[in-house]
């Protein structure tokens, strides 16, 4: 799934939650995220993925976010996140 929005923030969170919970119900082993259209994330934005990450983790399924920009990857690292999620690029 590729998400189009620049900004990952609180002002679009409940929009963001409900396209990735929809989506994580298609999943059956690894969820890919698209983070390349993402060049800001906020702290709501981190919290919404490590809830996602974690209720995967309860059913067996991954989190694979892709091609992280610099912004994305920078504010992960801030928050002491970075570790927490896997990366891949395509």
């Amino acid at each position: 799934m590729k998400l189009e929005w620049d900004t990952l923030s609180v002002q679009i969170a409940d929009e963001l939650k409900e396209k990735l919970l929809h989506f994580s119900e298609k999943i059956e082993e690894i969820m890919k995220l698209d983070l390349s259209n993402v060049n800001k994330i906020d702290l709501c934005a981190i919290q919404l993925l490590m809830s996602l990450k974690k209720g995967l983790d309860e059913v067996g399924s991954r989190l694979l976010l892709l091609n992280c920009t610099i912004g994305v990857m920078d504010a992960l690292t801030l928050c002491g996140c970075l570790e927490l999620f896997e990366y891949e690029d395509e």
